[in-house]
């Protein structure tokens, strides 16, 4: 446990001081969902965060299907577009 909270970016994210955005999803199989509640506070202590929260997603797979409105590439265009505003 101890590697964990001395690695872990979670631990970091209400000091970072420039723009970021997590996009992150409730059910990524690696991470532990009981962690949701916590990002949100340390994403919500920092002017400087935003965080995108999707119910479903897993583990770095924002992808999706392409649709009239989209692209499959989901996750990119969130980063894009939060890029675009800061």
């Amino acid at each position: 446990m101890l590697y964990y909270n001395q690695t872990a970016g979670l631990y970091l994210l209400d000091q970072l001081q420039f723009p970021y955005l997590i996009v992150y999803a409730a059910d990524d199989p690696i991470f532990d969902p009981s962690l949701v509640p916590e990002i949100k506070s340390k994403v919500h202590e920092n002017p400087y965060g935003h965080l995108l929260l999707t119910n479903h997603g897993g583990h770095v797979s924002h992808i999706g299907k392409r649709n009239q409105v989209e692209d499959q590439f989901w996750g990119i265009n969130r980063l894009l577009a939060f890029a675009n505003q800061i």
